[in-house]
């Protein structure tokens, strides 16, 4: 990409939501394992694509807290799941605020702008981060989402868990 695309950052609350995935460890890429290439094998994408709630979100991932290292949950937000796939785990997660960081659409995602931009983020004024691995009570680390329009593009979003300085996390 010869261009350097904007980098953007907005507050998002977001409704208790469902994440239906396959769960593997928050370490995997140091074990050798090949996540993507498992999610293409059990029907990942075809998951994806059957329950998903949101079309236009076409891969998400979920870094979030199981004692005692955390989980990485390859998969897509649901709604109106009345069974479970076999090897799938379904998730719920509670009403929360997020700091988003993403680029301007684009006819291609990038990546690591994005990765670079959300290490570095400056947290709204009157909020800190809320990490899963801080004791604030929050059950996530990072969402991922790529994020597809037909008109606009594309964009790679990172969502950032905040909470309020006083320790108020904002749900709905």
């Amino acid at each position: 990409m010869s261009e350097q695309l904007k980098i953007i950052t907005f507050q998002m609350p977001h409704d208790e939501f469902y994440f239906l995935g396959k769960e593997y460890p928050r370490d995997w890429h140091t074990k050798g394992m090949d996540v993507w290439q498992d999610f293409n094998d059990s029907g990942g994408w075809d998951m994806v694509t059957k329950y998903r709630k949101n079309p236009a979100y076409t891969c998400q991932v979920v870094n979030h807290l199981l004692e005692p290292n955390g989980v990485y949950m390859t998969g897509t937000f649901v709604e109106n799941m009345t069974e479970v796939p076999k090897g799938f785990v379904l998730g719920k997660f509670p009403a929360h605020e997020y700091l988003v960081v993403t680029h301007e659409w684009h006819t291609d995602w990038n990546l690591m702008i994005v990765e670079e931009a959300a290490k570095n983020v400056q947290i709204p004024d009157g909020y800190v981060s809320c990490q899963a691995e801080d004791g604030s009570g929050c059950q996530i680390r990072l969402i991922e989402v790529e994020h597809k329009d037909p008109e606009k593009g594309s964009r790679w979003e990172n969502w950032l868990p905040i909470m309020k300085e006083n320790g108020t996390i904002i749900r709905k």
